[in-house]
């Protein structure tokens, strides 16, 4: 139901994926904005880049805490001036250079600025030796010729820049795209008509077969016919009413084959009608 209608839902979206949405973008608001709040809440939740562990009292970080990783590991730094960007344990040229450091006891942090001087790479700067195939990895990396502010940019996203709708559509489950979506939801199709079909594809219409699946113990009959159980196949299709229906609709289209079934609807749907025909 919480999908788009060419996923096969009805384009509502989920409250809970919502609140997780809400939860995640102000994770990165608090790691990337420049506002005083922000700037207060990575004092108290930050240690040398780090994510702290411990409890702290705050009604904001407690909603927040855990969409941090999913910040940190969907998101890297795009090169400024460098004092806003840890050497060591920030990915701003590829993984974080700890991953694929040995010695991570000698490991001493500091901002890539340290390493920058005049445009340029100054490796003998750094408190920590760093190997030569990192000096390689960390010389790819541009630095600005005008002294710009580090930023941090969403990978998932063209410009880097993180939308609520683009937080939406990270945190959704992504279903199939839907051949038979354009066809009931057509603009010439009054919405009413388009949900039932749509309820009837994803068999939520109150039938005694429903009601059964459901564990209700009941005798079932159908109210037209009065020949066969209530079903969704016999009420829509099998039904001598539902038959003779599509009988009517076989001759005004002149097809060529029964129609027994939504495979057969959906044939008739690919034939070049107008759209209004449809």
């Amino acid at each position: 139901m919480c999908l788009p209608t060419d996923e096969g839902g009805l384009g509502l979206r989920s409250l809970v994926k919502l609140n997780e949405a809400s939860n995640l973008k102000l994770a990165w608001d608090l790691l990337s904005s420049s506002d005083s709040w922000a700037i207060l809440m990575r004092q108290r939740v930050m240690r040398k880049h780090k994510i702290i562990n411990h409890y702290i009292f705050s009604s904001i970080w407690s909603s927040v805490k855990s969409e941090m990783p999913s910040v940190l590991a969907n998101s890297s730094w795009c090169l400024g001036n460098g004092k806003d960007i840890s050497s060591w344990y920030d990915n701003w040229c590829g993984a974080p250079l700890f991953s694929s450091f040995t010695d991570l006891t000698s490991i001493k942090d500091q901002n890539v600025s340290s390493i920058i001087v005049n445009g340029n790479w100054d490796f003998s700067k750094a408190d920590t030796i760093i190997p030569p195939y990192m000096q390689v990895q960390i010389s790819k990396c541009h630095i600005p010729i005008e002294p710009l502010q580090d930023r941090r940019v969403w990978s998932h996203s063209q410009f880097g820049d993180l939308s609520t709708k683009l937080v939406y559509e990270f945190k959704r489950l992504n279903g199939n795209r839907k051949e038979w979506w354009r066809w009931i939801w057509a603009k010439s199709i009054p919405p009413s008509r388009s949900c039932l079909v749509w309820r009837i594809l994803h068999r939520k219409v109150p039938t005694d077969e429903q009601w059964r699946r459901r564990n209700f113990s009941m005798a079932s009959k159908c109210g037209l016919c009065c020949a066969a159980e209530e079903t969704d196949q016999h009420l829509f299709f099998d039904c001598d009413y539902a038959s003779y229906l599509w009988k009517w609709l076989q001759n005004i289209l002149n097809l060529p084959f029964p129609i027994s079934g939504w495979p057969d609807i959906w044939s008739i749907c690919k034939r070049p009608f107008l759209p209004n025909a449809k």
